[in-house]
C-alpha cells in the first residue's frame, strides 16, 4: 500500500472504483518490466486467430485443462497468464501458420519463425492489428451564388432528362417529379457551376436559348450567363420573364 500511495502521488497510478489505472504511455513499460507481451484484450483477438489444436497445445504446456469451446480455451490462456511469445515459438505451430496470421493482420511476411513472432507481438501489442475503417470523406460544401429560390427558378428551366444527368453524374437520387429532383441538386450542396457544368453543350446552348440569353461564348462563360440571370437585380427580370413565357417542360 505504501509503493501505491508513492506511485499515486507521483502521478504514475490512479485509483477509481477499486480498479489500479495506468496511463497509456506508462502501460507498455510496466508490461515490459514484469514480462508481460501485450493486454488481455490485444492477447484475446491474438489468440483467437490460433486453431483449436493450437490452443490445445499452449495449454497443455502451461499444466491447464484443455477441454471446451474455442472461446473457453482463449479465456483459459489469458487467465494463466500464458504469454504470447512463448506460445507463438511452440513447435505446434509452424511458419506458414505465422505468415498467414502475418498476412491476415497487415504485417510483413519475410523473415525467420522469431522474426514473425517478434513482428506479431509487436503489431498486436500496439493495436496495429485493427482493421479501422476509413474516415468518411468530408462533406461538400461548395460555395453559392444563388438563395434557394433563385436557385429552383434557374434549374426549373431544365428539362426532366437534363435534371436526371446531372443528379447520375453525382450519383444522386434521380427519381420523382421535378420539384423533387431540384430539391435533391440544393440539397447536394454543390454550386450553380458544377452542376450546371455536367450539361453537354447543346444542353446548355437549349438552356439559354430557353432563357432568352445570348449562347456564343465558352462553356463557362454561358454558365455564368446562366446564372447571372437569376442573381439580384436580375432576379426581378427572371421571375417577369418566367411569368410570360410558358412554362418550363417537366
Amino acid at each position: 500500500m505504501r509503493e501505491l500511495n508513492a506511485l499515486r502521488s507521483a502521478g504514475l497510478v490512479y485509483v477509481r472504483d477499486g480498479q489500479t489505472l495506468l496511463p497509456d504511455d506508462l502501460a507498455p513499460v510496466i508490461r515490459i518490466v514484469f514480462g508481460l507481451d501485450m493486454s488481455s484484450v490485444a492477447a484475446r483477438r491474438l489468440y483467437g486467430l490460433l486453431s483449436n489444436h493450437d490452443l490445445h497445445e499452449a495449454l497443455a504446456a502451461t499444466h491447464a485443462p484443455t477441454s471446451g469451446s474455442k472461446e473457453e480455451k482463449v479465456e483459459r490462456l489469458i487467465a494463466h497468464m500464458a504469454q504470447p511469445r512463448v506460445v507463438l515459438r511452440s513447435r505446434a505451430i509452424s511458419l506458414d501458420e505465422l505468415r498467414g496470421i502475418c498476412k491476415e493482420t497487415g504485417a510483413s511476411v519475410s523473415g525467420s519463425k522469431d522474426d514473425l513472432v517478434d513482428r506479431i507481438v509487436a503489431h498486436f501489442a500496439s493495436g496495429r492489428d485493427i482493421r479501422r475503417e476509413p474516415e468518411p470523406p468530408p462533406p461538400i460544401e461548395e460555395p453559392r451564388v444563388l438563395d434557394q429560390l433563385s436557385f429552383a427558378k434557374l434549374f426549373s428551366y431544365l428539362r426532366g432528362q437534363d435534371l436526371a444527368a446531372i443528379l447520375g453524374q453525382f450519383d444522386l437520387r434521380r427519381w420523382g417529379p421535378k420539384e423533387m429532383q431540384v430539391s435533391t441538386l440544393w440539397e447536394s450542396h454543390r454550386s450553380e457551376e458544377t452542376l450546371l457544368d455536367a450539361l453537354s453543350s447543346a444542353d446548355l446552348e437549349i438552356l439559354l436559348k430557353r432563357l432568352d440569353l445570348r449562347t456564343s461564348g465558352s462553356k463557362g462563360d454561358r454558365i455564368q450567363r446562366a446564372i447571372a440571370n437569376f442573381t439580384q437585380p436580375n432576379v426581378e427580370g427572371a421571375v417577369q420573364m418566367t411569368s410570360e413565357r410558358t412554362e418550363p417542360e417537366p
